[in-house]
């Protein structure tokens, strides 16, 4: 079933990132510090090198109450992390193919994901989740605005990205090799079907 945040509770966003620059992580710090008049709460799970340095940026901006560093977490429990979400959030400005972006869809999470390396292929901008320009905070600000307020949009892209990943083969083509390091990719497969879907990259 689509995700349903509990009434009146905070949306929970979640990025699951190593705390290095490429990861965009200050960008996602520099975009939530916009949002201080919304009910939100954002988990990052990862450890790294920028983590104080992080952690620091996100007291100076005045997120200690909506911002919880969850260090380096197991396996089992990012899933339990995902459970829990109700948006994930991508803003690293390189990647090729992101396992933990899969499996924030395979439960059914919308993605707000940089428009980078295999991920524009993966998300359809406004069905499965919502798109932005690397490093750009003004653009995460908005696309974070839009899926916290909007309930009803969070639910349709849940459900879309259920069906993408429960009901399909993925299968990847890639031309420019930014889908390598996970080819190839390991199918989601479910009872609902087995149709393949090829994903190409120009």
């Amino acid at each position: 079933a689509p995700r349903v945040t509990a009434p009146g509770g905070p949306v929970q966003v979640l990025c699951v990132a190593r705390l290095i620059e490429r990861k965009g992580v200050g960008t996602l710090l520099a975009a939530s510090a916009q949002l201080a008049d919304l009910n939100w709460q954002l988990h990052i799970v990862g450890g790294g090198r920028d983590e104080q340095r992080l952690r620091a940026a996100a007291q100076t901006a005045g997120l200690v109450e909506k911002v919880i560093f969850h260090g380096s977490l197991t396996h089992s429990e990012v899933l339990n992390r995902c459970v829990r979400a109700d948006v994930f959030v991508l803003p690293t400005l390189a990647e090729s193919c992101s396992m933990a972006m899969l499996e924030a869809m395979s439960h059914g999470l919308p993605v707000i994901a940089t428009h980078v390396g295999g991920n524009p292929a993966l998300i359809e901008h406004g069905t499965h989740g919502l798109l932005f320009e690397p490093g750009d905070a003004a653009q995460l600000t908005r696309a974070l605005r839009t899926l916290i307020e909007e309930g009803s949009l969070r639910a349709t892209m849940s459900q879309a990205n259920l069906n993408l990943i429960a009901t399909q083969f993925i299968k990847v083509t890639f031309r420019t090799g930014a889908f390598r390091e996970c080819f190839p990719m390991r199918p989601f497969i479910s009872s609902g079907g087995n149709r393949a879907r090829n994903l190409t990259l120009d």
